[in-house]
């Protein structure tokens, strides 16, 4: 400052000479304007040199084939989607996040200066505001919120728009993965008297038999029977095409299913790369497809040109071979025969309790309980023993 007129020296200060380490940097960076209409800048300062300023500045910029201006982290949440590729069904998730937390409580940050503590102010203000509606966020979804934001962030270090992500170094409640009950008597009259259920609930194969016998004459008893038995995620039974099923060798392979986004159904891979896989049919499974197959034609030939087929069209070579014989010759020669074995045992065990003789619609006859059938022997033979010879009868004589 001069100390005659009380203002600042400026670039006339006479400490600012050749080769004295004196004064520091500012940058100012105009930003588009806002929603609301007024200009945004920002300001930084305290760089020692014009060089530390500059690169500070070039930081705050984002490249321009990215778009005009992006530097806020709102602005980089509306232009990160665009450029996302992947299931519909994770990025409409990921923009639900997107609009209902992150852009809301970060918008207005600028990206390269987002740290952990805006992220901690972030999730303690949601759960706060949360639990005053009376609906508190699970961990789970939390965490669900954080892999969203730390996936765009991701994205934008891969560009060099930010140095680090801060999203990885939060610290969150962590997220327990529920524990899978079955549904025990006690448990069904528990959930029937009060209401309460448990997260995570599994039939017994008592309970799967009766829903599998009260559905029986269903048109998509098929599909219910498969998931049941063989563990199918829903859209990977929807998915699931004759080309993609031989019946001779039993097995399937899942290499599609369908989902459905914005009311309409759309053709995916598998959900992961594990989630493409060839299964083992057993031969329950395998007469309930035949069923269905012959069902599916007579309403193709009752409907005759008014058939309307559900199994989307998609290019065969999804699954990497001309045809499905190839593969199922090549993945019946790798299937380990353990897999039969469970498929034919998980089917067993689930007719046996609907009465059914595994791959029939015949009824099993009960047999009888080993006390009883000890029983019996056990009077077989005092009638036996008391039964006197015909020979003694006629006074014979016997051989000792």
């Amino acid at each position: 400052m001069d100390p005659w007129t009380g203002k600042a020296w400026g670039d006339r200060c006479p400490a600012l000479e050749a080769g004295r380490r004196h004064g520091s940097w500012y940058l100012r960076l105009e930003l588009p304007v806002g929603p609301d209409g007024r200009r945004r800048r920002v300001r930084r300062g305290g760089f020692t040199t014009r060089k530390a300023a500059e690169e500070a500045l070039a930081q705050l910029q984002m490249p321009s084939d990215a778009g005009c201006g992006l530097v806020t982290v709102g602005e980089w949440l509306t232009h990160w989607p665009a450029t996302r590729t992947g299931a519909a069904t994770t990025i409409s998730g990921h923009a639900g996040h997107v609009r209902l937390y992150l852009a809301p409580y970060l918008g207005t940050v600028v990206l390269a200066e987002l740290s952990v503590a805006h992220l901690q102010a972030m999730f303690a203000r949601i759960a706060r505001e949360h639990r005053a509606r009376g609906v508190p966020l699970t961990a789970a979804t939390v965490n669900r919120i954080r892999a969203t934001l730390r996936t765009a962030l991701n994205a934008a270090l891969r560009r060099g728009l930010i140095s680090g992500n801060p999203a990885a170094r939060i610290e969150l409640p962590t997220a327990r993965r529920p524990r899978a009950v079955v549904w025990t008597a006690e448990r069904v009259r528990h959930w029937q008297r009060t209401g309460e259920r448990p997260a995570v609930a599994v039939w017994t194969a008592a309970q799967t038999a009766e829903f599998l016998d009260a559905i029986k004459d269903h048109p998509l008893y098929a599909a219910y029977h498969l998931i049941a038995l063989r563990g199918l995620r829903r859209g990977e039974a929807v998915g699931l095409r004759w080309c993609d099923v031989d019946l001779e060798h039993g097995v399937a392979v899942i290499s599609q299913q369908i989902q459905q986004h914005q009311g309409l159904l759309a053709v995916c891979p598998p959900k992961t790369a594990g989630s493409a896989r060839v299964i083992a049919l057993d031969r329950t499974t395998v007469t309930a497809l035949r069923a269905h197959r012959v069902s599916q034609r007579k309403e193709r030939k009752q409907a005759g040109e008014g058939y309307q087929d559900s199994e989307l069209k998609v290019v065969q070579d999804m699954l990497g071979h001309s045809s499905i014989v190839l593969t199922a010759d090549t993945c019946t020669s790798v299937l380990p025969e353990v897999a039969h074995r469970a498929a034919e045992m998980t089917a067993a065990h689930v007719m046996k309790a609907r009465g059914v003789v595994p791959g029939t619609n015949r009824t099993c006859r009960r047999t009888p309980s080993r006390k009883k059938r000890r029983r019996s022997m056990e009077t077989a033979s005092r009638s036996s023993a008391s039964t006197v010879h015909p020979a003694r009868q006629l006074g014979r004589p016997q051989r000792r």
